[in-house]
């Protein structure tokens, strides 16, 4: 999960943490849907420069003065074609570089589809026994997926 913000991302301090000054982080959001015990992926696209070929959850960077939730927002609608109508933090996760909100996302509006083929080349709605042969963005995605489901 550690990276650098592209270009135009959001920097700022890192949550929580050791008091320690650690630099600027990007600030990042994933979003967990589900349908029928399955949570949707997308692809990292094989020409992307961070992690090209992975399995992530949808959602990415905030922008300039946007909240995580806003972003939330506008991540769903703009890969996904969604509207989050609800939405819970389930865990932030903060590395050396990169801090992520991670939303379980109940309730929504839309059917999802790959609306940026050039950021992802697929979309799946995997279960979790699927998660186990698949390269994920960050290990950590795993346990949360699992904590989002037994919800």
């Amino acid at each position: 999960m550690d990276a650098p913000c592209e270009e135009g991302r959001t920097r700022e301090r890192p949550v929580g943490g050791s008091g320690q000054d650690r630099g600027s982080e990007c600030v990042c959001v994933g979003a967990i849907l589900e349908r029928a015990g399955r949570v949707l992926h997308v692809r990292r696209a094989a020409g992307r420069e961070w992690l090209p070929g992975v399995w992530d959850l949808p959602g990415w960077h905030r922008e300039r003065a946007e909240s995580p939730e806003a972003a939330l927002v506008r991540e769903l609608t703009e890969e996904l074609d969604v509207t989050a109508l609800e939405w819970r933090l389930l865990a932030t996760a903060t590395g050396e570089s990169v801090t992520l909100h991670v939303y379980r996302v109940p309730r929504r509006s839309g059917s999802p589809r790959n609306a940026q083929p050039k950021e992802h080349d697929a979309i799946a709605w995997l279960s979790p026994d699927q998660l186990d042969g698949i390269s994920l963005a960050d290990a950590r995605l795993h346990v949360l997926i699992l904590r989002a489901l037994e919800a």
